[in-house]
Formats: structure tokens, C-alpha cells, sequence
């Protein structure tokens, strides 16, 4: 199975590759450039074609199954540092998105980020698919040892995400196939972000997205709803308290870390419900 071009093979990983591997989060990284890369040489396979034929969409848990773990499996590195190989960044943007996304709406809802706020693709981005190292081979360090480093926070907090320092924040992107946040990392991820200072939250949809909300909104107008009604219908607005997380004690840790913030859950819906909003075009207002 071809691999991106410049990815690194099991031989030519170094050892401090491998050490990144093992600490500070936040240098897990790799350009935007690197992740078309890496979607292109994916979409370019039988077996991502063989998926999409079967499901009619691809998303990034069947990209980590066909590729993103057999790629790595054995080196003790990420995909982001088999890409970026000993060149090492501190994160200029953190990407955040949920696993069920399709693969087609988030390249297009990331390139159309980096478009409309002007980001070159070599920007060095975190990508939770790509940055962790997810094979468990023994190899390189469990993601129990590397949740235990905190990454999405270590991410959220460095220095170079901030905007005085010429960092581009935080991107939520939103598809189609999955509702963000109904992941609760993917909460953990805004909460962490609006306690920083000066990481700039936004959000970047699909067009599939924008044309659902959209439309929502306007049925509902149409019909003479409230518009607080309207941004309800269209998903416009969120119960970020109703999200889930696959390990019990991880749940507890991530509701327990928003819970001790002045307005908790609350407060996070009104973030999200802002920066969903702010995508809806004027016209709606």
C-alpha cells in the first residue's frame, strides 16, 4: 500500500523522533500540506475506495484502521512525526473534530479555514488522528501514557497557538456525518481553549453543512418560529452536557474539569452556539 511521499519508513526513523513520541504533546505536528498528503494517499487506495463504495462516506475511524495504524505500526512514531520527521514545531493551530467526520467534508471544511483566514500550509497543525501515536505495539507509548500527558490541553496552552505570538488558535470543523459535540473530548477541547488567553476559537463547516443549517433556519422562519427556535432546528445551538466519552474514567475527569469553571456546561454552549452562528450567512439576519 503506497504511502505519502515524504513519510518516513521504519528506517529512517531516528531516535529523537521516537523520543518526541514520548513527551510534549504540542510538538506533535505536521503542516497542512502534510495532511492533504496523507488524505490524498488514502483516497488514492483500493481500500479507501472499497469503503466508500460499501458506506458511501469515509470517516477517521476507518482511516486510523486502513492506514493511519499499519503506517506506523512499529516505528513508535505518529503520523505527524513521520511526516514532519526531525523537524519539530510547537502547534500553530489545533484542529478539532470528531472520529465519525467524513474524510471529504473535513479536508474541505480545513483547506476552507486555511483560505478565508489566509493560513500558508506550512503551518505546523495537531491533528488527534494523526499526531497520537495509535498502534498500542509496544513499540511507541500507549495512548493511556499519552492521554496521561494531557494533549489536547499541552496543545491549547503552548505559546504558539496564541494569536500575540502568531498562532491561529483553535478550528472546529463540522460535517455532516457526526455532531462534533457529542464527543466529549471535543468539548474538552472549547473548554480548555476559552479559559486560555488570547487562543482564538473559530469554526469551518462544509458546504453539505452550511446548506443543512441554512435551510433549517429558513423552514423555520418561513413557518414564523422564534429565531432562537430557528438556531435550535438547524443545531445552531447545543446541550454540550450531553456528550459522551468511551471510557467512564475519562468522562468523570473531563465533567469534573468543566464542571469547576464559573459557568460549566452552560458556558460552553453559548461559545459554540457563537461560533456557529457567526458561519450562518447575513442574509438569514
Amino acid at each position: 500500500m503506497a504511502r505519502p511521499a515524504h513519510m518516513a519508513s521504519g528506517d529512517e526513523v531516528t531516535a529523537l523522533m521516537k523520543a518526541r513520541q514520548w513527551e510534549k504533546p504540542e510538538q506533535w505536528t505536521m503542516t497542512v500540506q502534510h495532511w492533504v498528503d496523507i488524505v490524498g494517499a488514502c483516497t488514492e487506495t483500493p481500500q479507501y475506495k472499497s469503503v466508500m463504495e460499501q458506506k458511501k462516506t469515509v470517516n477517521m475511524h476507518d482511516v486510523c484502521r486502513l492506514f493511519v495504524k499499519p503506517w506506523s505500526e512499529g516505528t513508535g512514531c505518529s503520523l505527524a512525526v513521520l511526516m514532519s520527521r526531525e523537524v519539530v514545531c510547537n502547534a500553530q493551530l489545533m484542529v478539532s473534530h470528531c472520529w465519525g467526520e467524513d474524510v471529504s467534508e473535513t479536508k474541505e471544511s480545513l483547506l476552507q479555514h486555511a483560505v478565508r483566514h489566509e493560513l500558508p500550509m506550512t503551518v505546523p497543525i495537531w491533528f488527534c488522528v494523526f499526531s497520537n501515536y495509535q498502534p498500542e505495539d509496544g513499540v511507541g507509548p500507549k495512548l493511556e501514557h499519552q492521554l496521561a500527558l494531557e494533549p489536547f490541553a499541552s496543545v491549547i496552552r503552548n505559546p504558539s497557538l496564541k494569536a500575540a505570538n502568531g498562532g491561529h488558535g483553535m478550528v472546529a470543523l463540522h460535517t455532516t456525518t457526526d455532531d462534533l459535540y457529542s464527543r466529549l473530548w471535543c468539548v474538552h477541547e472549547v473548554e480548555r481553549a476559552i479559559v486560555e488567553e488570547d487562543v482564538e476559537i473559530k469554526a469551518s463547516m462544509s458546504q453539505k453543512y452550511i446548506d443543512l443549517m441554512v435551510g433549517r433556519v429558513e423552514q423555520f422562519l418561513g413557518l414564523g418560529a422564534t429565531l432562537n427556535d430557528c438556531f435550535r432546528a438547524a443545531g445552531v445551538q447545543v446541550q454540550t452536557a450531553k456528550a459522551r466519552c468511551s471510557s467512564k474514567d475519562d468522562e468523570e475527569k473531563l465533567v469534573k474539569l468543566i464542571l469547576q469553571q464559573g459557568n460549566g456546561f452552560d458556558g460552553l454552549d453559548k461559545v459554540v452556539e457563537d461560533f456557529r452562528r457567526e458561519q450562518l450567512p447575513d442574509i438569514i439576519f
